[in-house]
């Protein structure tokens, strides 16, 4: 499994198309990079099934294996909401399911969309001086939000990008302690999977630049603005390039990507 650039995803039936489509939008912009992806998933359809193994089959510098998580329980009693499924606690597992000759992995979230090569982050050097678990972009937080996540200091990361040293995250028990926050805390959180692992690591992260996760807001025109530099841009929110009453012109980009993936028969939901 060395020297392939190891990829995850966690997805469900409602989000698999959407993964499907930033999948394609890696691939095409790192046909010269040997990609592995590990697609952690609950209740996949064969109809999106299929197309993940028929795009194997199309780029030969492309693998992927498949976890079945639906029957695992730790996460029936995790908190949900209508914008939140149980898939975004699937992350939690890679660690546990992933072959233990994978040294890290790069997970990303489904409403992603990838402009250009991961080399550069997947093969970031980590500081020796510290031993880090992850990597990702991050920002300063409110003092409301300090006091609410009950953190020491004003730094929190975004969950959509992260760089993951699967030995460190192990060593460190990152997983079981994520799952005994979020069942200890489970009335408090807002912003469910964030809340728990911005709790939980409270600083012990190693900062990357933000052309590694740009958010864009697109109800929002003058937050949207893809940079010249950006490599992952990441569509944070409530709306997305694929909601029924998003307008925005600048989404043009994920529709584009859209056209040049198997599941180019998406229509606004």
């Amino acid at each position: 499994m060395g020297d392939k650039m190891h990829i995850a995803f966690c997805t469900d039936k409602h989000y698999a198309s959407y993964t499907g489509v930033a999948m394609t939008s890696i691939i095409l912009n790192n046909l010269g990079n040997a990609i592995f992806f590990h697609l952690f998933h609950i209740g996949l359809n064969e109809d999106d099934k299929n197309k993940f193994i028929l795009i194997q089959k199309m780029y030969m510098n492309v693998e992927i294996k498949f976890y079945d998580l639906s029957s695992e329980s730790r996460i029936d009693s995790m908190k949900i909401n209508h914008y939140y499924t149980k898939a975004v606690y699937l992350r939690w597992y890679i660690a546990e399911k992933i072959d233990l000759q994978v040294k890290r992995i790069l997970y990303l979230d489904g409403d992603i969309l990838c402009l250009g090569d991961l080399k550069e982050l997947y093969y970031l050097k980590l500081p020796s001086d510290r031993k880090y678990a992850l990597a990702a972009v991050g920002k300063s937080q409110t003092e409301n939000e300090i006091k609410r996540l009950k953190l020491t200091q004003p730094k929190v990361i975004n969950t959509g990008v992260l760089l993951i040293d699967l030995f460190e995250w192990r060593q460190q028990k990152i997983s079981a302690r994520l799952f005994e926050y979020a069942e200890k805390h489970h009335d408090e959180l807002i912003w469910l999977d964030n809340d728990v692992m911005n709790s939980v690591l409270d600083g012990d992260f190693y900062l990357i630049e933000e052309k590694w996760n740009h958010r864009i807001y697109i109800n929002n025109m003058p937050h949207f603005c893809i940079l010249p530099n950006d490599i992952i841009v990441h569509y944070s929110g409530k709306y997305k390039p694929w909601s029924h009453d998003c307008n925005n012109k600048n989404a043009f980009i994920w529709w584009e990507y859209v056209k040049k993936s198997l599941w180019n028969n998406i229509t606004k939901a």
